[in-house]
């Protein structure tokens, strides 16, 4: 289990090695903003990191976590050319959203959710974590890729797979 504080405080210790920049901190608005385009209000994880985080982008292969605004922008876009739903919506990219990471609610219970990512859309979604926390933990122990010592998300991705197979 990770906590928003230590979270937090991993995110400024990666500032240097990563290059990390944040988001314009318009989250307070754009929460609200974002519930309602949702019709529910977010899960309170999610919630309390944006609450302290706008989002940020770093060096390692242009990822980013998304701001609220980012967000709100993409769940604006027509159903027709997006994956975005009411329960259904990217958290975080790289490459300017050659692959995106999404967050789907829970249908049944409105606390829960999980982030998937489905290869480029190319393939079914794989479930990777119910928490932003240890989704964002991962990326910033890890990166995106892949190495010698590391699974990365991709890795981390590939693993789950076979595990769910």
């Amino acid at each position: 289990m990770f906590s928003l504080p230590a979270l937090l405080q991993q995110i400024q210790d990666a500032r240097k090695r990563l290059d990390v920049e944040f988001h314009l901190n318009e989250t307070q608005s754009c929460i609200a903003e974002v519930e309602a385009r949702l019709n529910r209000r977010l899960p309170e994880e999610i919630r309390a990191f944006y609450a302290q985080c706008p989002g940020f982008w770093t060096n390692d292969g242009l990822f980013r976590v998304l701001s609220m605004a980012d967000i709100l922008v993409e769940l604006e876009v027509p159903a027709a050319t997006s994956s975005n739903t009411k329960r259904h919506f990217p958290v975080a990219d790289y490459m300017i959203f050659s692959d995106v990471w999404e967050v789907v609610l829970d249908e049944g219970n409105s606390a829960r959710y999980v982030i998937v990512n489905s290869n480029h859309h190319t393939e079914e979604p794989v479930v990777l974590t119910d928490s932003l926390y240890e989704f964002i933990n991962k990326f910033l122990r890890e990166g995106v890729f892949e190495g010698e010592e590391v699974e990365g998300l991709y890795g981390w991705r590939k693993r789950l797979k076979k595990l769910s197979q």
